[in-house]
């Protein structure tokens, strides 16, 4: 009957890609009172953030953003135009809140995408739970930097990098 491996042994050996720092780990396979880093690199962290920051400043979010004001901008214009045309006063309320709903429409699609993309390239500390990714803060990646230039959790002070060979 084939034993298996230690969790510790088990990441150890595996060969990391990206979709390893959106994965969540029982509880039971790891060993959270172990002083041993994953077997990941600055390098791996370093690519990561990387992706997020090329991710998150693709062409598509700014399409988002310009449809949150578009939204707005469409709403005024047809009701300026409407004005203009004598339509029915009746109408204008259902026209501000068309440009409200297609404004909000594009903001629930931005923040969609953006919790998408932090699900896609976090990591976490291995004894606090943290995130290295900050998903509404003004600076997301400033948890990163530190830890790439630390080598240690911004948060608890623990290693997070397997030491060097």
């Amino acid at each position: 009957m084939d034993v298996p491996a230690p969790a510790s042994d088990v990441w150890r050996n595996a060969r990391f890609s990206r979709n390893i720092m959106t994965m969540s780990t029982p509880q039971n396979e790891l060993d959270r009172r172990s002083d041993d880093a994953l077997a990941l690199t600055r390098d791996d962290l370093a690519a990561c953030a990387e992706g997020y920051r090329l991710a998150a400043r693709a062409p598509i979010r700014w399409i988002l953003d310009a449809g949150l004001l578009g939204g707005l901008a469409i709403g005024a214009i047809v009701m300026t135009v409407a004005e203009a045309l004598h339509w029915p006063a009746a109408l204008m309320p259902v026209f501000f809140a068309s440009g409200w709903a297609i404004t909000l429409g594009f903001a629930a699609a931005a923040m969609r995408r953006n919790r998408r993309l932090v699900e896609r390239f976090q990591w976490r500390c291995l004894h606090c739970e943290a995130q290295m990714i900050d998903a509404w803060g003004g600076r997301p990646l400033a948890r990163v930097e530190v830890a790439i230039a630390s080598g240690r959790c911004p948060v608890c002070g623990h290693p997070l990098f397997a030491p060097a060979e």
